[in-house]
């Protein structure tokens, strides 16, 4: 368990010298991590703020049709941008008592495009047996406080155009580097 912790606390913060952008919900603005690079980086991921806005809503525990239990977390996507989106992915970091408990690669596929200047609401779920069981405790306990960070992947608009921030890849050369 331990080993675990620091494993995902390294990757974090090794992350957030590669990458992005993080939601603070409590906070209720976006605020970047620390960037090594200045330049592009900076720069794409300035931009990358300039155009969405992802913030975490809530937490839904149940089980499925087949007695499973799972987990489901709702966001709002928001466009504040003048172009319209295909695509928008991230990573959720998800905290319990200021321990990183998970981190989810997020692609949001739109059918229709996200249209400049609106929202959507969707949600993830997953199978909460998807889980180690000691996190599967903390996230199907709905006292557990959990908080989410967003860390910036990449956005695809409708022209095909592309912002790349991080990529899975990044992530796992994160966790390749810690082992």
């Amino acid at each position: 368990m331990k080993l675990t912790k620091t494993i995902l606390s390294t990757t974090l913060i090794a992350c957030a010298t590669l990458l992005t952008a993080c939601y603070d919900k409590d906070s209720q603005k976006q605020q970047n991590l620390p960037v090594q690079s200045q330049g592009v980086k900076d720069q794409a991921l300035q931009l990358f703020n300039m155009t969405v806005r992802i913030l975490p809503e809530q937490r839904f525990i149940g089980k499925d049709e087949k007695g499973n239990d799972f987990v489901s977390f709702a966001y709002t996507l928001e466009n504040i941008s003048n172009k319209a989106i295909k695509e928008i992915q991230w990573f959720n970091i998800l905290t319990a008592e200021s321990t990183i408990i998970d981190i989810t690669n997020v692609p949001a596929v739109f059918e229709k495009t996200l249209q400049a200047n609106s929202s959507e609401k969707i949600t993830l779920t997953k199978l909460a047996i998807h889980y180690p069981e000691n996190v599967r405790k903390l996230i199907l306990n709905p006292k557990t406080e959990l908080k989410s960070k967003t860390l910036a992947g990449k956005i695809i608009f409708a022209d095909d155009s592309k912002l790349v921030i991080t990529t899975p890849e990044d992530i796992e050369k994160a966790f390749s580097k810690n082992k």
